[in-house]
């Protein structure tokens, strides 16, 4: 497996979100700003704009399915359709400001934020219930694809992560709990696996929720360690996974690019990325394009090879 630098970007606003679309797009991969935009790339040459108009954005997803994006920012939400630029406004009211937002297949979308409560919304109509309490606030959401099962982190004096078993009804398994800053957790696309990054990375299995293993940058892998109470003093970026479920990419506070095999449970490779700690990551379809972006506002684009067609080189 072979990662090189295709070339670079500087955005001047922060950075909300990434991600890519499928190959039969008129666009490789868009970026979601701050601000209240989302440029469509092409390569490193944006080619479109969508004016979101919801103010600060605070998550965006893409469904692959309708070709829209779902947005939330600080005054609502809305759905923009990538084809005909027409948009959809919610008029749900929910107090407090909304910060996460995951899809479950194009009918329906879940939503958490500072009124430390999860949503679940319907994409048709705009109906929403709540479905559990959370912490002040939500650092991410993850929905398993075959189960009606949420995994979630929050928290506001501290952090945990956390499992809600049945949405009809919500019950919560606590995975791990921590002192301070954020948490990111994530499904492993085939529901096997969770990660959970905070100062760490650890994997736990699904649903027995055993931790297999456990990274840090310090001391390498470790694979007995209390789940509970570690301080969480600084975050990685988000999980990325290859659709097979093979690896996770993830990118550390210090700027470096991890590879892990989820099957083998080892580090394959570590690269560093960056000056700066990585926040965002996302990986083409085809494996072959990796997009990262640093706490500064640099997006670089990465050439991959050795993952496309089911090769796995090392």
């Amino acid at each position: 497996m072979q990662i090189s630098e295709y070339g670079s970007l500087l955005l001047h606003t922060p950075v909300c979100t990434i991600g890519f679309v499928l190959d039969d797009s008129p666009f490789q991969f868009w970026v979601a700003l701050r601000n209240g935009s989302i440029n469509a790339f092409s390569q490193l040459q944006v080619i479109e704009t969508f004016d979101v108009g919801i103010g600060y954005l605070d998550d965006v997803i893409y469904d692959e399915d309708s070709k829209t994006f779902i947005c939330i920012g600080d005054e609502g939400f809305r759905l923009i359709d990538v084809e005909t630029k027409e948009s959809l406004d919610f008029q749900t009211q929910i107090l407090g400001i909304l910060y996460k937002i995951a899809a479950f297949g194009s009918t329906k979308f879940f939503v958490g934020g500072s009124h430390e409560a999860l949503y679940e919304i319907e994409i048709n109509d705009g109906n929403f219930r709540e479905i559990t309490r959370l912490g002040e606030n939500t650092f991410s959401i993850s929905v398993h694809r075959s189960l009606p099962v949420i995994l979630y982190s929050s928290g506001s004096l501290g952090s945990y992560t956390a499992v809600i078993n049945d949405l009809n009804n919500p019950e919560e398994t606590i995975i791990s709990t921590l002192e301070m800053q954020k948490v990111r957790s994530a499904f492993s696309p085939d529901g096997s696996k969770i990660i959970q990054l905070d100062k760490y990375i650890r994997c736990f299995s699904f649903p027995d929720l055993n931790l297999l293993w456990c990274f840090s940058e310090t001391e390498g892998m470790i694979k007995h360690v209390d789940n509970t109470d570690w301080e969480a003093s600084c975050s990685w970026s988000n999980p990325v996974f290859t659709p097979d479920a093979r690896y996770v990419f993830c990118g550390s506070p210090t700027g470096r690019l991890y590879i892990f095999d989820l099957i083998e449970g080892k580090l394959i490779q570590a690269a560093q990325a960056y000056k700066e700690g990585i926040e965002h990551l996302a990986i083409s379809s085809n494996l072959r394009v990796i997009i990262s972006i640093d706490s500064k506002g640099l997006l670089k684009h990465w050439q991959l090879e050795g993952l496309a067609n089911g090769e796995y080189p090392y």
